[in-house]
């Protein structure tokens, strides 16, 4: 999520055609709203989403009034809120984890092991290696000069997995199908 003022303003980025690009991608959201309301709301949005998915929280915010607010939050924001540092334009997010050496690490926040009761919505929500190429393939297109999309780019065309990939098996279009699209025109995003 970004702010509003983002969308609105094309000054406000000097990347604005990637950003609306993205926008219409659906990867990205902007908040909702102006002044100091919006920043519990966009809080609440993450959490909530949070806990629907199995998804990490990726925030500088420690949501107490989200907790005060819906206390069956407390655990999805204890576990997968991760709080970042910034070292000019890099990210950085501790090893020890989002709550230091006596919190769970890094690792056993991002990943979702069969044995958490959170499975079955973290699977549903993980994206397959064809996925993953293809939006990749996107953002690489959308950014081209971005060394470090190429890279990934690259490593995820080039990733042999170990196990076959299933094959692609689109659903069957009937005729009406085809005639009820006509007219509706196309986008590539």
């Amino acid at each position: 999520m970004l702010p509003y003022c983002f969308k609105t303003y094309p000054d406000k980025s000097s990347s604005w055609p990637e950003l609306m690009a993205l926008f219409k991608m659906n990867l990205i959201e902007f908040t909702p709203g102006y002044g100091s309301e919006k920043y519990t709301e966009v809080n609440r949005i993450l959490a909530n989403r949070a806990a629907d998915t199995g998804g990490c929280i990726v925030a500088r915010s420690q949501m107490h009034n989200i907790i005060e607010e819906r206390p069956t939050l407390d655990r999805t924001v204890e576990k997968r809120l991760l709080m970042p540092s910034f070292n000019h334009n890099d990210i950085i997010f501790p090893v020890d984890g989002p709550l230091g050496r006596c919190g769970p690490s890094l690792r056993s926040t991002l990943e979702c092991p069969l044995s958490d009761p959170d499975w079955p919505r973290c699977s549903v929500q993980q994206m397959v290696l064809r996925d993953q190429r293809h939006w990749l393939t996107k953002l690489c297109a959308l950014v081209p000069d971005q060394v470090a999309w190429r890279t990934l780019l690259h490593a995820v065309m080039s990733f042999k997995p170990s196990m076959p990939l299933p094959p692609v098996k689109l659903p069957p279009r009937s005729s009406s199908d085809a005639i009820s699209t006509v007219g509706r025109g196309s986008s590539d995003w």
